[in-house]
């Protein structure tokens, strides 16, 4: 009896031969390999989609420093590699001020928060928070508040500092009078 015995294909090489419909990412984000097929081609020349079955690397976000993925395939204990190339652009950095004092503090990267820091109170006023309305002289109508704490920037904005103090008035109705502390400051020495 003759006995034929046919050799394993061997995996020869990998290709990308259409690349991810994204290719160019922001820092942060993650590699998508969505759109993107990967063909083997064996000893016999045949090839084959193995796209499911590749892993990448980099998985983590993606920094500035990335340029390329690395797609890797592996079969009967060979692994072959090859890349693709991509674009990671730098986040916005944005820049909140804070008008009391001048300082600022520049975000790390985009939607990263900043922390608005609380102030203590002057006189009869308590702090209320930050706002982006600079509150020249006492009132009644006080502008929104942005709360001392977290805080994501979503372009560069100057913050006042805006301090409240409860009144009773006639009828029981309490007054809620907001100041800039330049302005309480300059009135109160």
């Amino acid at each position: 009896a003759t006995i034929t015995v046919n050799a394993a294909l061997a995996l020869s090489s990998i290709a990308i031969t259409t690349p991810p419909t994204k290719t160019t990412y922001t820092e942060g984000e993650t590699f998508d390999p969505t759109g993107m097929v990967v063909t083997a081609t064996y000893s016999d020349a045949s090839t084959r989609d193995v796209t499911s079955s590749c892993t990448y690397s980099p998985t983590a976000a993606l920094t500035t420093s990335d340029t390329e993925i690395t797609v890797s395939y592996t079969e009967n204990a060979v692994e072959k590699t090859t890349t693709q190339t991509i674009t990671v652009n730098p986040l916005p950095k944005y820049t909140v001020t804070f008008a009391d004092d001048n300082s600022s503090e520049t975000q790390a990267s985009y939607g990263a928060e900043v922390t608005l820091p609380s102030r203590s109170a002057i006189g009869g006023y308590d702090f209320a928070g930050w706002s982006v309305t600079n509150v020249e002289t006492e009132t009644t109508t006080a502008p929104t508040i942005i709360a001392a704490g977290g805080y994501i920037p979503t372009a560069d904005i100057t913050l006042y500092p805006v301090y409240s103090k409860t009144e009773g008035g006639g009828g029981n109705v309490n007054k809620t009078a907001s100041v800039n502390i330049g302005t309480y400051a300059s009135e109160n020495n």
